[in-house]
């Protein structure tokens, strides 16, 4: 459980590097793009870890 634990502390983390409102423009888009992509994979990574915790490891 201590992996599920800890991915869920980084994708907390994770969360201060979406932009703000006030971003605009192509470059502003990709990058909240990547970094919703980033927070997405943390998310399947902290579900498969307490998965995996659980015994449940496919």
């Amino acid at each position: 459980m201590a992996l599920a634990e800890r991915i869920g502390v980084l994708r907390g983390e994770a969360a201060g590097l979406l932009p703000d409102a006030g971003w605009e423009g192509p470059a502003a888009r990709r990058y909240a793009d990547h970094a919703a992509a980033l927070l997405a994979g943390l998310a399947t990574a902290e579900g498969a870890a307490q998965g995996l915790a659980a015994g449940v490891g496919g």
